[in-house]
């Protein structure tokens, strides 16, 4: 994980980030360098390859069915850094099980990606179309997946693949 001494901002407002990411489990991966906010959407309305990884098989509220158990794979997940390789379940998302419909994950492709202009619209009610910016704030958040240790199947959930492949050369 990046998380950093908040000491030096609370005393003098210095900055150590360009950047942050944020966003909800299988939702839009957000961006924002204190301009512009950009909220990335899944690359089709499948929204996959989409995976929990948990060692505590629960929902928000209730447990992890033993169907979506079944889904698991056979062996344990083993390659986060962020957590010294502890083997973790890794379970496809089937919004088949969720009988409650707590959230649904393909719900947030009707937006498509959304890029703001913090500055002059604080409440993000007029999308702005910059190609150049975009394209900036994309590279900036697969550096940022790339620090956070995302899984690799985000970058093809989230159709960064070609900006992954940049990153790595």
């Amino acid at each position: 994980m990046m998380g950093r001494d908040l000491q030096p901002v609370l005393k003098s407002d210095e900055t150590i980030h360009d950047a942050i990411l944020y966003g909800y489990h299988g939702m839009h991966i957000n961006i924002n360098d204190g301009k512009h906010t950009y909220m990335k959407a899944a690359s089709d309305a499948e929204n996959k390859p989409l995976y929990q990884y948990t060692l505590m098989p629960m929902h928000i509220k209730k447990m992890i069915s033993k169907e979506e158990l079944l889904q698991a794979d056979r062996t344990l997940y083993d390659k986060f850094e962020f957590n010294d390789h502890v083997p973790v379940l890794r379970i496809p998302v089937d919004e088949r099980y969720d009988r409650k419909k707590y959230y649904k994950y393909s719900e947030h492709a009707k937006y498509g990606s959304l890029l703001f202009d913090i500055e002059h619209d604080p409440l993000q009610l007029h999308p702005l179309e910059d190609p150049s910016v975009t394209d900036g704030l994309l590279k900036r958040m697969v550096k940022l997946m790339k620090d956070s240790d995302a899984p690799h199947e985000q970058y093809e959930r989230m159709g960064l693949q070609e900006y992954l492949e940049t990153e790595n050369n």
